[in-house]
């Protein structure tokens, strides 16, 4: 994701990957005002290339991205074992926190 935002550095603020199931992610994107509709089809373009045609890919365009409560971006958030552990008494993460 960082070198596919730096080739669209111009148009492209923040990016970030979401993942909430298997086989489907979301890129959250804050576009520049210049950003257009041949930004986005070069954008899924790149990404389809490096993650593969079976992917399915949804764009989101938000004013910001959210920030950790310390104030940091993370670059891609995965919710697949959150999701997939929500009420069977398994952790979701190594350290048991959910």
């Amino acid at each position: 994701l960082l070198v596919m935002r730096a080739a669209h550095a111009p148009v492209i603020r923040e990016a970030q990957v979401v993942q909430d199931v298997p086989g489907a992610v979301t890129l959250r994107i804050v576009r520049q005002p210049t950003y257009g509709p041949a930004d986005e089809a070069r954008l899924l373009g790149e990404f389809r290339r490096r993650a593969g045609e079976a992917l399915a890919v949804r764009v989101e365009y938000l004013d910001q991205l959210p920030r950790t409560g310390t104030g940091k971006l993370r670059f891609v958030v995965s919710r697949v074992g959150r999701i997939e552990s929500a009420g069977a008494g398994v952790p979701s993460s190594p350290t048991g926190e959910p």
